[in-house]
């Protein structure tokens, strides 16, 4: 079972969700899916903060760095994972 806590930063009113250009989150008992849409036109970058136990989305990693800045934890750029275009990334406890 995914122990993660999913913060999303995502700023849905600047990149709409539509047919051909989405970026989803879905979550399952045993994993959480990342999605990306198939032309890479919505951005969608994520960090695991292990000490938080807490899974970051956001459109871009500025808006990761802001958020761990007001929550006063560390923010280091190695951490920051982004999901390309026409991908699926499933983070599990494995």
């Amino acid at each position: 079972m995914v122990q993660f806590k999913l913060k999303d930063l995502r700023n849905v009113a600047a990149y709409p969700n539509n047919v051909y250009r989405f970026s989803r989150i879905s979550e399952t008992d045993l994993a959480i899916l990342l999605e990306r849409d198939y032309l890479g036109e919505n951005p969608m970058h994520y960090l695991i903060d292990n000490q938080q136990n807490e899974l970051i989305i956001a459109n871009n990693i500025a808006d990761i760095k802001i958020y761990l800045d007001e929550t006063e934890r560390l923010f280091t750029w190695e951490r920051v994972r982004a999901v390309h275009n026409n991908t699926k990334v499933t983070l599990d406890d494995l």
